[in-house]
């Protein structure tokens, strides 16, 4: 009998199919600061997708950068229009 299940991203809420060895969708994989990502990566060890046994570390690090990605969008949501590019559109002292 073959299994035929998708394998998600693991950022909640995340609906898009990825490889099984891969942690998340690229969109969110980038949000992922560049040490974290690393250390998902040092602690992936090939075949841990099929066999089911990911180590210890690399369950730390892989919640981590998932726990990254989602403080990330949270912020992003609570910030103005604008603000997460830098801008000030409701600046009162640039009116005429």
């Amino acid at each position: 009998m073959v299994q035929n299940t998708k394998h998600l991203c693991h950022v909640p809420g995340c609906n898009v199919e990825v490889p099984p060895k891969l942690l998340m969708c690229k969109p969110h994989w980038n949000l992922v600061p560049p040490l974290l990502k690393a250390e998902v990566c040092r602690c992936y060890r090939p075949g841990q997708e099929i066999t089911k046994t990911p180590t210890a570390e690399y369950l730390k690090a892989s919640r981590q950068a998932i726990n990254s990605v989602v403080e990330k969008i949270r912020n992003a949501k609570n910030q103005k229009p604008g603000q997460q590019l830098g801008l000030e559109l409701d600046n009162p002292s640039s009116e005429n």
